[in-house]
């Protein structure tokens, strides 16, 4: 008789704690919380069957309030990365006022910083036009021997050195343009990072 009287406490004890747990996790969807809570629950009555007490089994769990907070960490921390986004939770609203200010900010910044990209992108651009004619001048001399029917060899060692300036422009071109390319991506995306916030 006494025994069964034992294991009667020690099933209400198992039950206190998982309906206390079940309060605490009010805030999730009903039938994930009863999943989380069969699952507890299947744990401990396979430690019960490993012949641990209830006592010891509950004590290493923690206290309800803990485990419910480890819970939601967890269930939290999945769904942002299932979202594929961290930062602020889902009942938050975006900070219009903090938007609004960094936007006048971005705006001045900006007002200053495009035209320099701008002059800075047109020189570059003018570099690699430049690069592109030089390259191309023997042709032009190619051209004029058929057009007039006149063959200059020396204009021809002159288009050709000029090529060579050209290749030697292009290849000073090319890296730049990268460069300048790369940092127009990054400037465009620190300014929606700004302009977002932490999300």
């Amino acid at each position: 008789m006494i025994p069964l009287l034992i294991e009667r406490r020690e099933v209400m004890k198992k039950n206190d704690y998982l309906d206390s747990l079940n309060d605490l996790l009010g805030s999730i969807p009903e039938p994930e919380r009863y999943a989380l809570l069969r699952e507890l629950d299947s744990r401990i009555a396979y430690q019960l069957q490993k012949g641990r007490s209830e006592d010891d089994i509950l004590h290493e769990l923690g206290d309800p309030g803990s485990q419910a907070h480890r819970i939601l960490e967890e269930r939290h921390t999945r769904l942002q990365r299932e979202l594929g986004r961290t930062g602020p939770s889902f009942g938050s609203r975006p900070d219009y006022v903090r938007m609004a200010g960094v936007g006048i900010l971005l705006l001045f910044l900006n007002m200053i910083a495009l035209p320099v990209i701008a002059s800075l992108g047109a020189a570059l651009l003018s570099l690699g036009a430049s690069a592109a004619a030089a390259v191309l001048s023997p042709a032009l001399s190619l051209l004029g021997w058929f057009w007039d029917s006149s063959f200059y060899p020396a204009s021809l060692f002159a288009h050709i050195a000029v090529a060579g300036v050209g290749i030697l422009l292009l290849l000073l071109f090319l890296p730049l343009a990268k460069l300048g390319f790369r940092c127009i991506v990054a400037y465009g995306r620190w300014n929606l990072r700004m302009l977002r916030g932490r999300e």
